[in-house]
């Protein structure tokens, strides 16, 4: 993997923030690649040498906010006995949606509820996250299905969980981490994520 230049990096990362920071000013059919060059501080040139448009923008900050917490994530998942698997996957989802009720404003002025732009980045973003977690899970577990029907299983229930906790602003966190954790415990007594 070739490493991005510094002032690339910078740039996307400001042009990132400033996308961000107008969000939670207004809704994202009122920002305009104007307003986030002229609050990034950064002409609108460079912009779209980075950035097909501001859609393509919203994809790299979903991307960029599920990398960073996939690396940690995966870095403690590998040392994880087998047993507490499904108490780190809900702690796992619940920091996912932690993260996602601090910014449950900016999801929703991203058209959230109309369940178009802001329901598709979150659900990319749970979606790469559990991919990895199945992926991972994976190399210490044999699946009895294909990881991708699994991924889709299990990213298409948990987005939906998510979103509508978003949605309704009702979040009571330890009923939801205990909820995914007896979810995910079930699936695996089940034989559903493990060959006979």
């Amino acid at each position: 993997m070739i490493k991005e230049d510094a002032r690339i990096s910078r740039s996307k990362k400001a042009l990132r923030e400033s996308l961000i920071q107008l969000l939670q000013e207004r809704s994202f059919d009122k920002v305009t690649v104007k307003d986030i060059c002229a609050h990034a501080g950064i002409n609108k040139m460079t912009f779209y040498s980075h950035y097909q448009d501001k859609y393509d923008l919203l994809d790299d900050c979903g991307k960029a906010v599920a990398s960073r917490w996939l690396a940690e994530v995966k870095a403690r998942l590998r040392d994880v006995p087998v047993d507490d698997l499904p108490a780190f996957f809900a702690d796992t989802i619940i920091t996912a949606t932690d993260a996602a009720m601090e910014m449950r404003e900016v999801i929703l002025s991203i058209d959230f509820k109309s369940n178009s732009l802001g329901s598709e980045v979150l659900s990319s973003v749970l979606e790469n996250v559990i991919a990895d977690f199945v992926h991972t899970f994976g190399e210490r577990y044999t699946f009895a299905y294909e990881e991708e029907y699994i991924v889709a299983f299990l990213s298409g229930g948990f987005s939906k969980a998510v979103g509508a906790t978003i949605h309704n602003g009702h979040y009571d966190r330890e009923y939801y981490r205990e909820a995914f954790r007896r979810s995910f415990a079930r699936l695996i007594r089940s034989r559903v994520l493990e060959k006979e």
